[in-house]
């Protein structure tokens, strides 16, 4: 019967495991929390329509929303903490994103899911040697279990759940049979939920960046008027030999994040079907960017 109450993943880990403070051997210091809150707001140009919010500086975060939580420890937290926290502390956190990144993404939970809960198991166990047994609260001991949830319910993700709330209790007219009223004007809109998460192809920046069927990274620049067989077909500027961001735990690319240069790119004309999955383009420098694909599905 217990495992029919599943871990609530959004306050479980986004919630509960992320944070600034601990103790004087591994806070961050002030000058440091500033230098990761430039980083962040740095990364705002670069955020596309599909996180519901941008990046907002440290002195927030005790007003981040789950959704901001999520976007750190997924996507700006690999970058923004790189060359900031030690690097053991650092690789610590990564071995957290990358089971996070896996589990929430239908298709990586699908290959990597054991892979997954051996980082959380590792997270956890080696969070008593670098923060100390305090470490090791119920909320995060139970973070374990959460590559089992994804076996039982699928991928992580509980944000769609919270953010129809609001639409829940505009159904109930009055306080009689709540439950049935929301069962019944659900089942008259049913056909206008969409079933799948497809990529969204969009020319305008920060929007018109994608990974390929390929695994090769790109930004669509127009549409392109040589179709043939008349499927849609984009002209691109492809990013062709990438490269990991990192290795530690793993090679960065199993969870669909590339570096690339500008020197290594080439004018293609890309089908809409080719266009796999959207993605996120930071700029780090004149010849450094990184290529992150959009893993969650709201």
């Amino acid at each position: 019967m217990i495992k029919k109450f599943p871990i609530d993943y959004m306050h479980q880990l986004c919630l509960g495991v992320t944070w600034i403070r601990g103790s004087r051997e591994v806070k961050l210091s002030a000058g440091q929390v500033e230098e990761i809150s430039n980083r962040l707001t740095g990364l705002k140009p670069f955020v596309p329509s599909f996180f519901a919010r941008k990046p907002r500086v440290m002195a927030e975060i005790d007003r981040w929303k789950a959704t901001e939580y999520r976007q750190f420890l997924v996507y700006t937290g690999q970058i923004v903490l790189s060359g900031i926290l030690r690097t053991d502390l650092y690789d610590h956190f990564l071995c957290l994103s990358v089971a996070s990144s896996i589990l929430i993404c239908p298709r990586l939970a699908l290959l990597h899911r054991l892979y997954a809960k051996q980082l959380m198991e590792y997270f956890v166990e080696q969070g008593k040697v670098l923060y100390g047994n305090e470490f090791k609260v119920y909320n995060v001991h139970s973070m374990i279990h959460l590559a089992d949830e994804v076996q039982e319910y699928g991928s992580l993700d509980a944000f769609p759940f919270e953010n129809y709330m609001q639409k829940l209790k505009r159904l109930v007219r009055s306080g009689k049979n709540p439950i049935a009223q929301i069962a019944k004007r659900l089942s008259e809109s049913y056909g206008a939920i969409p079933q799948s998460r497809e990529a969204v192809i969009s020319l305008k920046k920060p929007d018109n960046c994608f990974i390929l069927s390929d695994s090769s990274c790109c930004e669509v620049l127009d549409k392109s008027n040589h179709s043939d067989d008349g499927e849609n077909k984009y002209l691109c500027r492809v990013y062709e030999r990438t490269e990991a961001l990192f290795h530690r735990p793993c090679d960065s690319r199993l969870i669909g994040v590339h570096k690339g240069n500008p020197r290594w790119t080439t004018m293609k004309v890309v089908s809409a079907q080719s266009l796999n999955r959207n993605a996120m383009k930071v700029d780090l420098g004149p010849n450094k960017i990184v290529f992150m694909t959009i893993l969650h599905s709201n």
